[in-house]
């Protein structure tokens, strides 16, 4: 008679809230990392890139915005932005922040999910 061998394959599901909630000091410390980084740049103008895009592309117009839906969530983050304080450059880098802030809360995630046995 064969002896069999059982593989315990069951593995709890991971649960994206409760690791959340564990490592909330590490999220709140790398998200002061981001905003650290882009602390320098909150109250500076516009830069030369920044100028072409801004003022040469009618984005303020939400015609514009509709007539490219290749490329809908750029301008309509700018279109908001806009919106709400015209060119003040501090609401066009706070979609940059946001944005930059989950892609390495993401980072963190897969890593320490890849690195659990």
């Amino acid at each position: 008679m064969e002896k069999e061998i059982q593989i315990n394959n069951h593995q709890k599901p991971f649960d994206l809230l409760a690791f959340i909630r564990s490592k909330r000091m590490y999220f709140l410390f790398l998200a002061a990392l981001v905003l650290v980084s882009y602390i320098n740049a909150l109250n500076n103008s516009f830069v030369s890139d920044d100028k072409g895009l801004f003022i040469n592309v009618p984005i303020w117009d939400l015609q514009y915005f509709l007539d490219s839906p290749h490329a809908f969530l750029r301008p309509l983050i700018y279109l908001i932005a806009y919106k709400i304080g015209e060119f003040n450059p501090i609401l066009f880098r706070f979609p940059n922040i946001f944005f930059h802030t989950g892609v390495v809360f993401l980072i963190y995630i897969i890593l320490s999910v890849m690195k659990q046995p």
